[in-house]
């Protein structure tokens, strides 16, 4: 591929630049002429326009909707989510949830009973014992957590594999059911076809033999009208 030795002062970029500031000239003149033709409105004129289209609104413009706008379908909330949204609405702080005082340090009561003492320290000593737990558990988590989730993830690979062996079995238990049928239907596809041509021969037997019945019992019931008529 021939390299591009040509420079900006080529003239085919020459006539470029010189086409490109005859259109920025052009612009800035059109938009001369617009602000010429309409100039911008006057602080004044804005506020008058304002007011105008204030008046022309109705009063409840800011609280009714227009009539042409749909109804709003009804909410699908439930209790607490609305209780929820008029806390948020009303900038009420939250309240309820978990307590998380049972986290807390624990204060030396005001007071000198030795009965609070007693109370207070049961309450430590119940949550260190319980922090206490939850650290030994979290240590096992850190230390087993991995390989138990390994083992799990192998165990689940395993019964996937018995099952997937398990639906393999079932479709050649399915196409071998499927493959006697065919084999079954094909053996006695003969005799199907004579018993059918069979069965077909004797109603049309039948048929005929009604038929002629009918022929003969119309041919007694006219030679008997003709022998009584004379």
């Amino acid at each position: 591929m021939p390299l591009i030795d040509a420079s900006h002062d080529s003239l085919p970029c020459r006539f470029f630049f010189i086409a490109l500031l005859e259109l920025y000239e052009l612009l800035g003149s059109i938009t001369n002429f617009i602000k010429d033709v309409d100039p911008e409105p006057t602080p004044q004129q804005r506020a008058a326009i304002a007011s105008l289209i204030t008046a022309s609104l109705a009063p409840e413009h800011l609280t009714t909707l227009h009539p042409l706008l749909p109804a709003l379908p009804p909410s699908t909330l439930t209790p607490l989510l609305e209780q929820e949204i008029a806390r948020h609405a009303s900038n009420q702080p939250l309240t309820g949830g978990i307590d998380t005082s049972r986290y807390e340090a624990l204060d030396a009561p005001a007071s000198t009973n030795p009965t609070d003492y007693h109370s207070t320290l049961q309450k430590a000593y119940t949550s260190s014992t319980y922090l206490h737990t939850r650290n030994q558990n979290l240590a096992l988590l850190e230390q087993f957590g991995k390989n138990a989730w390994l083992v799990g993830n192998a165990q689940l690979e395993d019964i996937l594999r018995d099952v997937e062996r398990e639906l393999v079995d079932t479709r050649q238990q399915t196409e071998e059911v499927n493959k006697m049928r065919k084999a079954g239907q094909e053996g006695v596809r003969g005799e199907m076809e004579g018993l059918e041509n069979a069965w077909k021969k004797g109603v049309r037997g039948v048929v005929e033999t009604e038929i002629a019945a009918e022929g003969l019992r119309l041919e007694i019931l006219r030679q008997r009208r003709e022998g009584v008529g004379r």
